[in-house]
Formats: C-alpha cells, sequence, structure tokens
C-alpha cells in the first residue's frame, strides 16, 4: 500500500510536469495501463501512446496552461487532483 505521503508527492510532481508541458514526465508518472479522465472527455484515455497524444495535443492547443490544484482525492494507490483551476493568458 502506498502511503498518502508518497501519493501527494506524485500528485505535486504531476502537477509541477503539467505546468512545465513536461510530456515524457507525465507520461512517466503513468503505470503502463494508467489512464487519464476528465470533464469533456468522452473516453479515459488508456496507455502511454495515447497518453502521449493527448498532452501534445493540450499544450499544442492551450500553449499557455497552467493549472492549480486546490485539492486531492487519495485511494490505495491513486492520486487525482479533486479541483484544477485553470488559468489561460493572452
Amino acid at each position: 500500500m502506498t502511503t498518502d505521503i508518497s501519493l501527494r508527492d506524485a500528485l505535486r510532481r504531476y502537477t509541477d510536469a503539467k505546468n512545465r508541458h513536461d510530456v515524457d514526465a507525465l507520461v512517466a508518472a503513468y503505470a503502463p495501463g494508467g489512464r487519464y479522465e476528465g470533464s469533456g472527455i468522452s473516453e479515459p484515455i488508456t496507455g502511454h501512446r495515447q497518453l502521449r497524444r493527448f498532452y501534445e495535443a493540450l499544450f499544442q492547443s492551450v500553449p499557455d496552461y497552467h493549472g492549480h490544484v486546490d485539492g486531492v482525492a487519495l485511494g490505495d494507490d491513486t492520486a487525482s487532483n479533486a479541483t484544477n483551476r485553470l488559468k489561460i493568458e493572452g
């Protein structure tokens, strides 16, 4: 079982990578079969190949993306940002 501290640290590293637009670090944050789910996404984005395409498209579409995590939800081996405020410059 993973501790809350390590899950929080993993989520912090994920958020930092997302704000740097570091696609390699983002993909590496997921298990090989890991998935991204969010509002406005009809089906989960699953696996490293699909995740890479998703994040590359996201940062190309929103080049000034920067998120801020207001809270987290933790499970035994899962971390998720509970609220992500998005600030788009420009």
